[in-house]
């Protein structure tokens, strides 16, 4: 109502105005998002460039907007070699001085330009990497460059990717149905492969990982063995130098808890050394060898959210190597042990820094590499120097629709906020439809964030746990169901949390038996006393809040990709690639309310995510599978028909209390790539 009221005062003051221009400080932003597809999807900079200078032309009064938009052009022109650049940094440094973080980018844009940066190289080695390669599921390359390893997804196992010849070298099938590969690293010779096998269940249920290691022969691969065992998370990183041991980021219990653990294991004996313990479970990462097999440096995540750089001797001593209020993750070291490498926060964008070391310590300020990197996953440096990352990536935004009297489109959807465009997903309004919660990725990782609707400001929940999949409000509009992978358990099962949207305190209301990706969706009913939920595809399951009672509910058939309870809490819907089903919410008879031709396949089964029932429980809106538009169909059986919003993909429908707004996802996929970063190093000072 306060967005219509301020639209029709602008339209008033335009009438009146000769010559002013109707625009609005949504479509200023709905802008900026066009400009970042045109740069960053489509891969055409001029006519980014034509937007972003339409934006501080049309948009002058908003002075943050015009800011981010006056950085992303000059980050264009960069791209296109245009001497432009520097004069759009400048002129964002000098016009706009209050809007520190685009002011510290442009300033560290500009000394990238020019320092020593010059020789600076990139080159594409692989593209559209497919299943596995993409995420955190590479492993980092051979100190040669030729090998990469990954995983190949359920119970597919491990394969290798020889980047000389562009083939996958002797993919294997490792295991058992459910089991996954989680990490994997190639020996220094390229002779050996260590990966992280999860599929092994302890006697007690505990979700227990395996070392492995994989012998190569002749471009083949050999009879994989199991090296340790060990209940709970383990994740491996790297081989030392002499290719007699790894090290693990690994999760043990102490006392009634989980802490993270860095130690190197033997190979092939097993033994291990623990070099770091009681580290907080879930914040710890990037662990590497120095060349000289002396140290591992490593990050972790302190109290206070932020993530530095350390690294420990093998007798257990440890210095803080990297701090700054930024994070600063990932430590890769330069082939001559002289220099680490790492990711960096520090100006407010994404970038690689490097800081020299010596005997385990700084000696001197990081200085700045390559800025503004986008997603970067840094893979690892190789013994020339080149440094390996993965680019490329998916955008995501959260935006919002008006619905006419017909629950049709009543208005082009726009975006829900205007922070941190491109990477927030799965909206939900409050109760009282006055706030909206969502969730951003961020390189700090999954960050829940409420915006009101009141005064248009969002803020960031300071959440306990590690944010697993879309919330829910609970009645009271003071608290969230967030589903969570237990800490305790990294990879574990899924728990259900009671938020607290002040104080981010959490309560484990549910423990599932499951890590199913679809046990990570769950609803739950108005009146917030019970949670929906899938064990698995095919399993659906109940479980009340007050009684702490699990019930198993009849199957519907197929496999279920996301589940809907009514806003009565009598039905639930079930959206599948080949229907859309209600049933009894106590379990009995499925009745269809829409079949997909040919029994449709999703894409991915996140699209799953597409499925709302009305406030007045009349209506069912639904994606369909592959089709990018909004669909909505009579509860008690009729027509389905297409509600008049497409776009690109699209997914986590939300309805408003008041029936008339929708919230949803839309995706634009981009492929990931495969790069080498070149001739940025230091070059050795000679020895005399």
């Amino acid at each position: 109502m306060i967005r219509k009221r301020i639209a029709a005062l602008t339209l008033m003051f335009l009438f009146f105005v000769p010559g002013a221009q109707r625009v609005s400080a949504q479509g200023g932003y709905d802008l900026f998002q066009r400009a970042l597809v045109k740069e960053r999807t489509d891969g055409k900079l001029d006519e980014a460039i034509q937007i972003y200078q339409r934006i501080t032309r049309d948009f002058a009064a908003d002075r943050p907007l015009v800011a981010k938009a006056l950085l992303a052009m000059g980050q264009s022109y960069e791209k296109l070699a245009n001497p432009e650049a520097r004069k759009t940094y400048d002129r964002l440094i000098i016009d706009y001085a209050d809007q520190r973080t685009q002011v510290a980018d442009a300033r560290a844009r500009l000394a990238a330009l020019s320092a020593a940066q010059v020789g600076q190289t990139t080159r594409l080695v692989w593209k559209d990497l497919g299943r596995g390669l993409g995420g955190t599921d590479v492993g980092p390359p051979s100190a040669d460059g030729r090998y990469v390893s990954f995983s190949q997804g359920n119970a597919a196992g491990l394969a290798i990717l020889d980047l000389k010849t562009g083939t996958i070298v002797a993919p294997t099938k490792l295991g058992e149905a459910g089991a996954y590969v989680e990490s994997s690293v190639v020996s220094p010779d390229g002779r050996q492969v260590a990966y992280i096998w999860d599929g092994v269940t302890a006697s007690n249920g505990e979700n227990t990982e395996e070392l492995r290691i994989i012998q190569m022969k002749g471009g083949k691969a050999a009879e994989s063995r199991g090296v340790h065992l060990n209940h709970g998370y383990m994740g491996v990183h790297g081989w030392s130098p002499d290719g007699k041991s790894v090290v693990v980021v690994r999760e043990q219990r102490e006392g009634t808890t989980y802490t993270s653990q860095i130690a190197i294991i033997s190979i092939p004996g097993g033994a291990v050394r623990v070099l770091k313990k009681g580290i907080r479970a879930g914040s710890v990462g990037g662990a590497s060898f120095s060349p000289d097999g002396r140290y591992v440096a490593y990050h972790a995540r302190d109290g206070d959210n932020t993530t530095d750089i350390f690294v420990v001797a093998h007798d257990g001593s440890e210095t803080r190597l990297v701090e700054s209020p930024g994070d600063d993750r990932n430590p890769m070291w330069s082939p001559d042990g002289s220099h680490i490498v790492f990711l960096s926060t520090r100006t407010g964008s994404m970038s690689v820094w490097m800081v020299p070391v010596s005997g385990g310590r700084a000696t001197g300020p990081a200085k700045l590499v390559k800025s503004d990197v986008g997603r970067f996953i840094p893979m690892g440096i190789t013994r020339s120097g080149s440094l390996h990352y993965i680019s490329g990536s998916s955008i995501v935004n959260v935006h919002t629709a008006e619905l006419n009297a017909r629950l049709n489109a009543g208005a082009a959807p726009s975006m829900a906020t205007n922070i941190n465009v491109n990477s927030n997903i799965g909206g939900v309004w409050s109760p009282d439809g006055q706030s909206l919660a969502y969730h951003t990725v961020s390189p700090r990782g999954v960050f829940i964030r409420i915006r009101s609707a009141a005064t248009g400001q969002d803020r960031e929940v300071p959440a306990q746990i590690i944010v697993s999949g879309p919330v829910r409000w609970f009645p009271n509009g003071q608290s969230l169901l967030v589903a969570s992978r237990d800490a305790r358990v990294g990879g574990g099962p899924v728990g259900y949390y009671r938020v607290n949207v002040t104080t981010g305190n959490a309560d484990l209301l549910h423990q599932t038996t499951t890590s199913d990706v679809v046990a990570s969706r769950p609803d739950l009913s108005s009146d917030g006393n019970t949670i929906f939920y899938l064990e698995t595809p095919q399993q659906p399951v109940r479980f009340d809040l007050d009684s702490r009672r699990e019930t198993r509910l009849p199957p519907v058939g197929g496999r279920s990709l996301s589940l809907a309870v009514s806003p009565d809490g009598s039905q639930i819907a079930y959206l599948s690639g080949a229907s859309l089903v209600t049933a009894p919410a106590v379990g009995g008879e499925p009745r269809q309310l829409v079949r997909f031709p040919g029994g449709s396949k999703l894409v991915e089964r996140q699209e799953g995510l597409g499925l709302a029932w009305s406030p007045d429980q009349r209506h069912v809106f639904f994606v369909k599978p592959n089709i990018p538009a909004i669909w909505r169909v009579p509860a008690a059986g009729g027509e389905a028909e297409n509600i008049g919003i497409s776009m690109n993909r699209i997914r986590a429908l939300r309805m408003h209390p008041d029936g008339r707004r929708i919230t949803f996802d839309s995706v634009i996929d981009a492929p990931s790539e495969l790069w080498v970063l070149e001739n940025f190093l230091p070059k050795p000072v000679a020895r005399r």
